[in-house]
This record gives structure tokens, C-alpha cells and sequence, in this order.
């Protein structure tokens, strides 16, 4: 699916029915080396940002996208990654993905992506797995 505006409509209906008051920026971004950024800005407002590689598939999107915004629902700070902050972050994304209708492999779509080894701050792909399907 290339049409961002659905996609971002998908989100905010999402985030609308999970009853987020917060304010939320909902972007994309052109480069190929990252899938997603979660930051905040002054103002009690942040920014979640998709890239526009990934943005063909629905399901890689809306997972990609769900799970920065469980470092914003957890109020994770800025570019701060661990493991265990991105399990979390994985573990919102298949709540929300299941939320949103999607099926465990359409779930999955968004995990298929990433390498299968993980490193400083990010777990291997067989841990994300896991966590995202308890979601």
C-alpha cells in the first residue's frame, strides 16, 4: 500500500479507540537504513516517523508504526534503546496490529524484516517474534 494517508488514518483510528490524548505527529521519512524514529518535542508533543521504503506494505507500515508508538505510549526517552524497551515497544505493536484486524502473519510482516541478529539496543529477530505475538 503506497498511500500514506490511509495508512495514517489506520493510526489515528487506532490510537483514537485505545483513547491517547497526547499530541502525535505522524510522518515518514526517506532513508532506507532505519524503519521508524520515535522522538519527542517540546510541549508534550512527538513525532512518530515511518520510512517511505516501507510504506508499500500496509501490515509492514502499521507494524513499524505501532511499535514506535509504544515508545510513546510507554514514555520511552529519545533515542534512550534497550532490549527490553524494544520488546516492549514490539509487544504494543501486535496489540495494536490485532486492534487494527490484522492476523498473526500479517503481524508479523513488520518483524520479517529485520535482521535476524539483534545488537546494542535491539534483540534478535526470534526474541521480537515472540514478544509480538503475545501482543
Amino acid at each position: 500500500m503506497s498511500d500514506s494517508s490511509q495508512i495514517k488514518i489506520e493510526v489515528y483510528s487506532v490510537i483514537q479507540q485505545l483513547g491517547v490524548s497526547r499530541k502525535l505527529f505522524i510522518g515518514k521519512f526517506n532513508d532506507k537504513s532505519l524503519a521508524g524514529i520515535f522522538f519527542k518535542l517540546q510541549d508534550n508533543v512527538s513525532k512518530v516517523l515511518i520510512s517511505s521504503y516501507q510504506m508499500k506494505n500496509k501490515w509492514i507500515a502499521l507494524g513499524i508504526l505501532f511499535h514506535e508508538l509504544g515508545h510513546y505510549i510507554n514514555d520511552h526517552e529519545n533515542f534512550c534503546s534497550n532490549s527490553e524497551l524494544e520488546l516492549d515497544a514490539d509487544f504494543y505493536s501486535g496489540y495494536c496490529l490485532s486492534r487494527a484486524g490484522a492476523y498473526s502473519a500479517q503481524s508479523l510482516e513488520s518483524i520479517m524484516i529485520l535482521p535476524d541478529s539483534g545488537d546494542d539496543t535491539h534483540p534478535p529477530k526470534a526474541q521480537r517474534i515472540e514478544r509480538l505475538l503475545k501482543g
